[in-house]
């Protein structure tokens, strides 16, 4: 395969900070998860009135509604920290080489893997970074400033012609 481009990465606070507020943001459950946050939280501020409980129970319902309203507001930022606490590739900083050709590109780490380009089911971006979003759920984050082969300008242009797909622009917070 000849290499048009080639990108050294790994996984960075950025990269992982990115990938944590672009998999909450694409995934399809995210209302259904919050849902069931409200509903839990409701149920606990709820329960101690419908049972008519002690004044303790009322401390204890609340108390209990309001960290899951805590969990809901601040999950993105708890599964952050969990990822910088249990990442292999974070703690032991070993870097990624993804190299793009024709007619598919490789990811190298500690393993070597192959992905055809009609494997990749959607293309965001924001300032910084490329997310290539796979159909198996995997989501490849290439910072703009990594490239060691091509420039970020010319790699968008030939990934949305070897993908038939165009980048969808994304403003994430975590």
């Amino acid at each position: 395969m000849t290499i048009l481009y080639e990108v050294k990465t790994g996984h960075t606070e950025k990269v992982l900070k990115a990938f944590v507020k672009l998999n909450d943001k694409t995934r399809g459950d995210r209302m259904k998860i919050m849902m069931r946050y409200v509903i839990l939280a409701g149920l606990f501020f709820m329960t101690p009135k419908a049972l008519n409980v002690a004044r303790g129970g009322y401390v204890v319902c609340w108390i209990m509604g309001i960290l899951i309203v805590i969990l809901a507001i601040f999950r993105n930022w708890f599964t952050y920290v969990d990822l910088l606490q249990k990442d292999k590739y974070y703690k032991e900083r070993i870097e990624i080489t993804m190299s793009f050709g024709l007619p598919a590109f490789e990811v190298k780490g500690e393993e070597k893997n192959t992905y055809k380009y009609h494997l990749i089911e959607a293309l965001y971006e924001d300032s910084e970074l490329f997310y290539l979003r796979m159909e198996d759920s995997d989501l490849f984050i290439i910072p703009k400033d990594s490239f060691t082969r091509g420039n970020p300008e010319e790699f968008r242009e030939f990934i949305q012609n070897a993908t038939e797909k165009k980048f969808e622009e994304v403003h994430l917070h975590l």
